[in-house]
């Protein structure tokens, strides 16, 4: 803790001397506004405890997981404390802390073989366990994203590879006309690559839009994330790319008369049935 203003805790502060108590910046603002609280008195319960003289405001820290949060928070010397017996013993170390832990515990052991312990972990494995809730809501919240990746894939797939199908006809009487095979498919490929631009364009600006309403959601991760805008970009964009240029290139290899018939006749070029019938002769 950094202290703002008034004194540290000191050896004095026992359980027979008078009762003293520090304040984060929070809950000075809430209870005393613009006067300085060094020297009021406050109490857990006015009723059944005495008061208690504040010696110090300390800055606001993270006190209930890793996320910032503006709570009010008052701490008491470990011997003046009326809480529930125990404590919690940070320790830091220069070595891994899995390796002393034995240590630790021997330690503690010394001083009073009988004393529990329990809940022996790292301040990493600390922060993790705080973000229990939002790791499970990243997790499914990923698994609906990449769903809906997948839907926009195949549909992207299916709206361009059918518009390019029903082009058949116009590409053949292309080709009739002299037009080469790379040639077709380089003009169906940028016709659908403004389309796709467009689209991803827009779509990008709403997925910008809408990040910002799950912003306090994230931890680690900006809400115009490049990586993640980058990743889906280019499946989209491999997505469109496969679904532009097999169309167009077997409607490329189509014999030009056959495309011709299918523009003229209005044939479905998925299916094309040749009906024969057989005539009588004399």
């Amino acid at each position: 803790m950094h202290l703002v203003g008034g004194r540290d805790f000191t050896d004095r502060d026992t359980e027979g001397a008078p009762r003293v108590a520090a304040i984060n910046q929070t809950m000075a603002k809430h209870f005393f506004g613009a006067r300085n609280p060094i020297g009021e008195r406050i109490a857990w319960d006015a009723g059944s405890e005495p008061p208690m003289t504040i010696v110090a405001v300390v800055r606001d820290f993270k006190i209930f997981g890793v996320h910032p949060n503006r709570t009010d928070a008052m701490f008491t010397p470990f011997l003046q404390s009326k809480a529930e017996p125990g404590a919690t013993l940070l320790v830091r170390t220069v070595a891994q802390p899995s390796r002393v832990a034995g240590e630790i515990r021997a330690a503690i052991r010394a001083v009073d073989a009988k004393i529990p312990q329990f809940d022996l972990a790292t301040m990493d494995q600390q922060a993790e366990n705080s973000l229990a809730q939002e790791r499970l809501v990243a997790i499914l919240a990923s698994a609906f994203g990449v769903l809906a990746l997948g839907l926009a894939a195949i549909g992207l797939y299916g709206v361009l590879s059918s518009g390019v199908a029903e082009r058949t006809g116009e590409i053949g009487v292309r080709m009739a006309l002299g037009a080469e095979r790379g040639r077709i498919v380089r003009l169906i490929l940028g016709e659908k690559a403004r389309l796709v631009a467009v689209g991803m364009a827009v779509g990008i600006g709403i997925a910008l839009a809408g990040a910002r309403g799950v912003e306090k959601m994230l931890y680690g991760v900006k809400p115009a994330d490049a990586w993640s805008i980058g990743i889906a970009v280019a499946i989209l964009s491999g997505v469109a790319l496969i679904a532009g240029l097999l169309p167009a290139r077997r409607a490329s290899r189509v014999e030009p008369m056959v495309a011709i018939v299918i523009e003229l006749f209005d044939v479905d070029p998925h299916c094309m049935v040749l009906r024969a019938a057989s005539v009588p002769t004399g």
